[in-house]
């Protein structure tokens, strides 16, 4: 058994905010427990993680590395009893147990050997992990607050980080879970709300998906009828409630334990913050009930989990612009981006 850390070099070519999340899953995935990770200004990932198997094992990681476009450098090499040994713990570096969730400084909790103790010093339970202490930065926003019900960070924070990377629970409603982490994203970003479904993950705040609600509400006219296919975590309602843009938004949503998780949450705090914002939400298809009602102004539809459902995207698209004003307008997540994407690789293929 071995415990390794290594520095992980990106090619310049890779587009961070998508490739940096998928090279992270894919270590996870592969054996490896990450720890941290930064970006520097020339854009090179540094990643501390720590991994537990065979040598074989481990050559078989860098071979999948470099079906990446990985370089991999390893730093330390070690035996696992002396990474067990006291003065080879860092500061920041803390245990934690499966089984109760009770945290504490392995440096406090030692065998009769003077080596450090794998057991829980509370429950006893053999099934612990090494992780560290959180340097996610505090953040009150709404998206946050709407959830934890303004209990952030007081009641609802992860203590560590193997708690932001699987998210810690805040409710839930049938098969519908509402949970609060930081995942793989920069620490700097703070924390999010994770909606998973009978799907799986479904939707979460993470500082792009925030961003890119915002520049899609901008498309929406002002003093508009809107129709939004599929409710999520409403960040889109967030943004149109602060922005008065909507005089009266149907939303639709077609998972009903999703509906009765996520639509009082908004509605109370809506009610509170934003008393004249009209809207109301309905179960069904989108593709079906955005074709009652209306004409609407603008239609926005978010119903695929990736950027590259294309073809679901055209089919959104083209039914909902039955039933536009003439003036209407229609906005699919995600389409400009993946669009813009095409274009550049095929720029790329020219030269």
């Amino acid at each position: 058994m071995v415990q390794i850390k290594h520095k992980i070099k990106i090619p310049q070519t890779f587009d961070f905010e998508e490739q940096v999340k998928t090279i992270l899953e894919h270590m996870r995935f592969s054996g490896s427990r990450v720890m941290e990770w930064d970006i520097n200004k020339d854009k090179q990932l540094t990643v501390k993680l720590v991994y537990r198997g065979t040598a074989h094992g481990w050559k078989y990681i860098k071979e999948r590395a470099g079906s990446f476009f990985l370089n991999i450098e390893d730093e330390h090499r070690y035996s696992e009893d002396d990474s067990y040994r006291p003065d080879n713990i860092s500061e920041d570096h803390i245990k934690q147990c499966i089984k109760c969730g009770h945290i504490w400084k392995p440096q406090t909790h030692l065998r009769k050997s003077g080596m450090v103790a794998k057991r829980c010093p509370n429950c006893n339970s053999n099934q612990t992990m090494d992780t560290s202490k959180i340097k996610t930065k505090i953040q009150r926003r709404e998206d946050i607050l709407i959830f934890t019900d303004k209990q952030y960070p007081e009641k609802f924070c992860p203590r560590t980080s193997t708690e932001e990377c699987s998210g810690i629970l805040i409710a839930k409603e049938g098969k519908a879970r509402l949970l609060i982490g930081r995942g793989f994203e920069h620490f700097k970003h703070g924390h999010k709300i994770i909606l998973f479904n009978k799907n799986g993950h479904q939707m979460d705040t993470h500082f792009t998906e925030r961003q890119s609600m915002k520049g899609a509400v901008a498309w929406c006219p002002p003093n508009s009828r809107v129709f939004i296919g599929g409710l999520g975590l409403g960040l889109v309602l967030l943004y149109l409630a602060k922005t008065g843009k909507a005089k009266e938004v149907v939303v639709c949503e077609i998972d009903e334990d999703v509906i009765k998780l996520v639509e009082p949450k908004l509605r109370k705090w809506f009610d509170t913050h934003y008393p004249d914002f009209n809207w109301k939400v309905i179960q069904g298809d989108a593709l079906e009930r955005v074709l009652e009602g209306g004409p609407y102004d603008w239609i926005f539809m978010d119903l695929w989990m990736t950027t590259h459902d294309i073809e679901q995207m055209k089919k959104a698209e083209a039914v909902a612009k039955k039933n536009l004003t003439e003036k209407g307008r229609v906005t699919c997540w995600m389409k400009n981006h993946y669009e813009k994407r095409q274009r550049n690789f095929k720029k790329v293929e020219l030269k």
